[in-house]
């Protein structure tokens, strides 16, 4: 029987809230992409890596304090506004409030405390400063998860679109006026990479208070002892996922930067910076994934369960295909644009040889793409114990990996390991998630 396209439980993928997300990612990154070049072109290499191992210490750091609320509060409020439930909306996100507010105050206090340990992680103990700011920075970023989540799971994609902006907006003008005033070293550097987003969260703070209907406003943290239980339960399966994808994600400069495996602390140094510009260069295409999760993970939760997300999965498929083999062929401007920027900033030619880098990245950021919808459906049918299985198990390949990969072939070699783990990762998810949707409609049966 022909299906009705008008039935919501028919639904291909949205496709007006993904070109809204999606073109403010594509404002964002190109913001982000300003901000990381200028940052490149007026650093050597091995400044560029110190700034770049901190910020991989504050990205795993806040998802090891971050418990998976983000998801949590995204998918759970998305379903109770699904079924009409605006006061268990309501409920959820005063509890993930008082739960986020806590854990950064907890992380202001580990960064008075436990600076001196981390800066062990950064690969130089004289990196004690920078340790500091990566640990308190970890605590204002979790603000910003929280006002994103909201956002996303009330489904003011507009909105979402122009605080995605904000952020590195407020990077880029900090480090050019820096650079206006003869002040831009590896600090100011660092500053405007970890803190700029927590002033986007302050900036948009006042738009959840006074969001209508007041039903839906943040007002107040207030933690529900029945919802608590709830976000538990179901955050401690997404907390294992984000933290394995956080580590997969940033632990590959803090590997480098580790003389033990480059051989010595300068050359740590040069290895992160050289492969963190790769990494940044590959990152662009992650726009997509981020967009694709903003959107279908809302709207896959308010599917039925069964042959209609079997049908909502295949209609995404349709569209996500097409697009990826398109940006793929972004793999080869990477190097003109460079070369471009070295005939006016000539600091940006020492960064050639992480474009061998980029190219590795790229396929594999592709292939993480195209993994997104098949994430949303597992969550919507309520499995991610599967993601943070198959995340796990990932980041454990990977840790085996890339220092496998780095020692006989450099910072290529850490780059391939992490696109063939990506590859397997796809593979595992892929399996899974048949696995899932088999189940599902043998119940719906």
């Amino acid at each position: 029987m022909r299906q009705d396209r008008s039935d919501p439980t028919t639904r291909q993928m949205p496709a007006a809230p993904l070109a809204t997300v999606s073109g403010g990612m594509v404002a964002r990154n190109l913001l982000m992409g300003a901000l990381k070049l200028l940052v490149a072109g007026f650093l050597s290499p091995a400044a560029f890596g110190t700034v770049r191992v901190t910020y991989s210490l504050m990205k795993i750091v806040s998802r090891m304090a971050e418990l998976g609320l983000g998801t949590t509060q995204v998918t759970l409020v998305s379903e109770a506004l699904g079924r009409s439930d605006r006061v268990r909306a309501r409920r959820l996100q005063e509890t993930v409030l008082a739960l986020v507010l806590s854990l950064a105050t907890l992380l202001v206090l580990v960064s008075l405390l436990a600076a001196p340990a981390a800066s062990w992680v950064l690969g130089d103990p004289a990196l004690e400063p920078f340790a500091r700011l990566a640990l308190l920075a970890a605590g204002g970023q979790l603000l910003w998860r929280y006002v994103a989540s909201w956002l996303s799971s009330h489904q003011r994609f507009g909105q979402l679109s122009m605080f995605l902006v904000t952020g590195p907006a407020v990077g880029l003008i900090v480090a050019m006026a820096g650079l206006a005033a003869g002040w831009f070293d590896a600090v100011l550097a660092t500053v405007v990479y970890l803190f700029s987003p927590i002033v986007a969260a302050a900036l948009w703070w006042p738009v959840l208070r006074g969001a209508r209907p007041p039903a839906i406003a943040v007002r107040r943290p207030r933690s529900h002892q029945r919802v608590l239980v709830r976000v538990v339960r179901f955050g401690r399966w997404v907390y294992l996922s984000r933290l394995g994808s956080a580590v997969r994600n940033h632990i590959t400069p803090l590997l480098l930067a580790q003389p033990l495996l480059s051989g010595s602390v300068a050359a740590g140094a040069l290895n992160a910076g050289l492969f963190g510009f790769g990494a940044d260069l590959a990152a662009e295409i992650t726009v997509l994934t981020r967009s694709l999760a903003t959107v279908l993970l809302p709207e896959a939760a308010r599917q039925p369960a069964g042959a209609d997300l079997r049908q909502f999965l295949a209609a995404t498929y349709r569209r996500l295909l097409p697009l990826l083999a398109l940006l793929s062929l972004a793999v080869f401007g990477a190097r003109p644009l460079v070369v471009a920027a070295g005939t006016v900033i000539p600091g940006y030619l020492e960064y050639l040889p992480a474009l061998r880098v980029f190219a590795i990245l790229y396929v594999g950021n592709l292939v993480s793409a195209a993994g997104a919808p098949m994430l949303a459906v597992l969550y919507a049918l309520g499995r991610p114990r599967a993601e943070a299985t198959i995340e796990v198990f990932s980041m454990l390949l990977l840790s085996l990996l890339v220092p496998l990969g780095a020692w006989h072939f450099g910072i290529e070699g850490a780059a391939g390991a992490i696109s063939l783990q990506r590859v397997v990762s796809l593979i595992l998810l892929g399996w899974t998630t048949q696995q899932a949707l088999r189940s599902a409609e043998a119940t719906a049966k």
